[in-house]
């Protein structure tokens, strides 16, 4: 197999997992483990085909040297104290983001990679906003649920508050860090740019839902995040691509 088209199997592959990482995060679970199979197969191919070094300066090395070890740390921490999600945890943030890291590593000389990426995850957050505009729709009798696809394991169910609503879906904790994301690309296109007033209004739905969840701390998630990447993009004048990274990863 030629190495271009190991490159558009990976894309399509990384695209697709990524879709449906952020639409549906507890369901088809062998679906997307197949997947993640499969681009670990073909990303560790590629490397070893191309014989590529380990760049010690890269920024996704540190990154991962970083992450991992503080992840390693709790990992231990909640162990020795018998932690009931220590389990999870450690799939997630050890075994996980290790894959992970392998398969961007693989992708990081693919062109346009971060333009496929940054339009499959503006793909996916539409989806979700339509998805839980309607869930909320639903849950208030305004739309009949026979028209409406629930991913989630029990009935809708939207509860109505003095000055607010509260609901919960299994994705929407997914919009704490893609409403962030958007904003961060927000600030960083060009004045010009078409993409910069859909990226504007993407970030304000998403707020609006994540208002609506009635959460705090998902409020007080997407405060900080935001602030943080103003603080990135006004006083480190780091790139453009180096930003979207960071963004992607948190």
């Amino acid at each position: 197999m030629k190495l271009l088209d190991k490159n558009k199997i990976l894309i399509f592959l990384w695209c697709l997992l990524i879709l449906f990482m952020i639409i549906a995060p507890k369901n088809f679970v062998y679906f997307k483990l197949g997947i993640l199979v499969i681009l670990v197969i073909l990303a560790v191919s590629k490397l070893v085909i191309q014989k590529v070094k380990i760049d010690k300066n890269s920024k996704i090395l540190k990154f991962y040297v970083f992450y991992i070890t503080y992840a390693c740390l709790a990992f231990f921490i909640g162990y020795a104290r018998k932690n009931p999600g220590v389990m999870t945890f450690g799939r997630f943030h050890i075994v996980y983001f290790t894959l992970m890291t392998l398969i961007t590593y693989a992708l990081r000389d693919v062109e346009k990679i971060i333009s496929y990426t940054i339009k499959t995850i503006t793909i996916s957050i539409i989806v979700l906003c339509i998805y839980n505009t309607i869930y909320i729709l639903v849950g208030l009798n305004i739309v009949p649920d026979f028209l409406f696809m629930s991913l989630e394991p029990f009935p809708v169910r939207v509860i109505v508050y003095p000055g607010y609503l509260h609901f919960y879906t299994t994705n929407s904790t997914m919009l704490i860090f893609l409403s962030p994301f958007f904003f961060g690309l927000f600030l960083i296109k060009d004045q010009a740019s078409k993409n910069r007033v859909a990226y504007f209004l993407l970030t304000v739905w998403s707020v609006i839902l994540i208002y609506l969840t009635g959460r705090r701390a998902f409020w007080l998630a997407v405060v900080f995040a935001a602030l943080y990447y103003v603080y990135i993009n006004r006083k480190k004048k780091l790139a453009k691509k180096y930003i979207i990274f960071f963004l992607s990863i948190s």
